[in-house]
């Protein structure tokens, strides 16, 4: 049987690990993880020579059909170099 003093021990223990941010940083990072596993988010991949862009393609990844690849334009390409 449950005393009283076994209910606020093991409330404070609960209280005690969901408030340790190690918790929830390790609880954020994996499902962070294992979002990206599940649902990859877009990506863009850049060649570079001497510092700028010569290449860049944009990466769009789906569900449920493989990855579509699309070469981006030199204009595409400017702007990324600008955002930098």
């Amino acid at each position: 049987m449950w005393s009283t003093l076994l209910i606020a021990q093991a409330i404070g223990w609960l209280v005690l690990i969901l408030s340790s941010p190690l918790i929830f940083i390790f609880t954020k990072k994996t499902v962070r993880h294992l979002s990206y596993v599940i649902l990859p988010r877009d990506t863009i991949l850049q060649y570079q020579s001497d510092g700028n862009i010569t290449e860049a393609y944009y990466i769009k990844h789906k569900l449920f059909k493989s990855a579509s690849f699309r070469k981006l334009t030199p204009e595409e390409i400017m702007q990324l170099e600008s955002a930098k």
